[in-house]
């Protein structure tokens, strides 16, 4: 028969990451949270040197000086992914799905000592954590047969308020900032993962024993970071941007829950607690270079450069070593390395003047590595999106967007979850309504 032990402990450590203290962290979509809205996913994200909306707090609110009048902004996304798991051997296809608000804001302009000024205050949805993995593992060793079953599910989600500011310094030159605040009591930045192993064991084809294991895990963040950027209109069409987006270290706060039940889920002796606050997680720092160049009035051309560094994105509890979130090792032999977006989008708008309205054709792609041991991992994506608005009263514009991204991560070296591979595509469609106020 397999090893139980054997089989409790890779069970119980696949599929996370395992961190100090226990901790572990996954994030199944990407990495870098570009920023928001339907019409910069349309033209593939590529949005740094153009930022001519309310979204602009999280992509470079610099680029809010634009805005002339007070506007609402909402989005909301829906994400359809799957994921191809292959370990010891099986393989096997799990789907997530998740629909959420995405960004809400709200910005004013104004003009103050013969300059041009902004405000707005926004929630943004930075990550988010659905997965589910579910595997059945059977060994047949007469007159004995074991089969494991083994459940995995994460939910949850990280969000900030952020609260922008923007000034015009010349006609062309303009600087913003937005402070985001990731806190669990204002808004959720909570996740949780869950773990079932099942034992069931049958001699000469009855039930000979079931052992049942539960761990359920609840972790939250706060913190504080601060986007800062540029936008420059440097030649008639051409624009500039520049946006950093500061490191910080989040308190992390863990609680985790072991508990053995018996077939009818009634607890079989004492649940093991664990509670941990004194987590400090280091989000590294990220910037990005984007131009944009408007062609025409009906057309123009997006281009982002955006880079994280990686090497300095890691966990430390109660004042143990650091360690990497990507694979669980001491950040002083990890191999993460820093990685760089490339993000291209354009823009065709046809207007219809006499009848008042006008429909944009947004096209984009990217490329979007994700970090991983001695190299990035490549992960690609491409982006449509399209939309109207209506210019007569030019009180609303909506905007759709889909895109489709995927990858692959290969067979993992850490010593914790041996010969593990992942392959991933996931479906995301987003809708943003703009209503203009004045």
């Amino acid at each position: 028969m397999i090893n139980r032990l054997f089989i409790i402990y890779i069970a119980f450590t696949f599929p996370s990451v395992a961190l100090a203290g226990g901790i572990q962290m996954e994030i199944p979509g990407s990495f870098h949270p570009t920023g928001y809205g339907a019409r910069s996913k349309g033209m593939g994200s590529a949005f740094t040197g153009l930022c001519d909306d309310a979204t602009a707090v999280s992509h470079n609110p610099a680029g809010l000086i634009q805005l002339r009048r007070p506007e609402f902004s909402i989005v909301y996304r829906y994400t359809n992914r799957y994921e191809t798991i292959t370990h010891f051997n099986h393989t096997k296809k799990h789907p997530a799905h998740d629909k959420d608000l995405d960004y809400f804001s709200f910005t004013y302009p104004f003009r103050s000592n013969d300059m041009d000024m902004g405000f707005t205050v926004a929630y943004q949805h930075l990550y988010e954590f659905q997965r589910h993995w579910h595997f059945t593992y059977k060994q047949d060793d007469p007159p004995f047969q074991e089969t494991h079953q083994m459940a995995y599910d994460q939910t949850g989600r990280l969000t900030a308020l952020g609260f922008s500011f923007c000034i015009g310094l010349t006609p062309r030159l303009s600087f913003g900032v937005t402070l985001n605040i990731w806190d669990d009591d204002l808004t959720d930045n909570q996740w949780y993962q869950s773990y079932r192993y099942d034992t069931i064991e049958l001699y000469q084809g009855e039930l000979y024993d079931e052992d049942i294991m539960l761990r359920d895990e609840q972790y939250a963040i706060s913190g504080l970071n601060a986007n800062l950027g540029i936008l420059w209109e440097f030649h008639p069409g051409w624009r500039l941007g520049i946006v950093i987006k500061t490191p910080f270290h989040a308190d992390l706060e863990y609680q985790k829950i072991v508990q053995r039940v018996d077939q009818n889920m009634n607890p079989i002796g004492e649940a093991t607690i664990e509670n941990i606050k004194n987590n400090t997680l280091a989000i590294p720092m990220s910037f990005g270079i984007g131009v944009s160049y408007r062609m025409s009035e009906s057309l123009l051309f997006t281009t982002d450069l955006y880079q994280t560094l990686w090497d300095d994105f890691w966990i430390q509890t109660n004042n143990e070593s650091k360690i990497s979130p990507v694979l669980g090792q001491p950040l002083d032999e990890s191999h993460i390395k820093s990685a760089i977006q490339v993000r291209m989008g354009m823009e065709y708008l046809y207007a219809d003047k006499q009848k008042g309205y006008a429909v944009p054709i947004r096209l984009g792609g990217y490329y979007d590595p994700v970090p991983w041991e001695y190299d990035s991992q490549d992960y690609w994506g491409i982006t449509f999106g399209s939309g109207i608005e209506i210019l007569k009263y030019q009180q609303l514009s909506l905007d759709i967007a889909y895109e489709y991204r995927w990858g692959e991560k290969p067979v993992s070296r850490h010593p914790l979850v041996t010969h593990y591979s992942e392959k991933s595509r996931s479906h995301q469609f987003y809708a943003s309504l703009t209503v203009y106020l004045m």
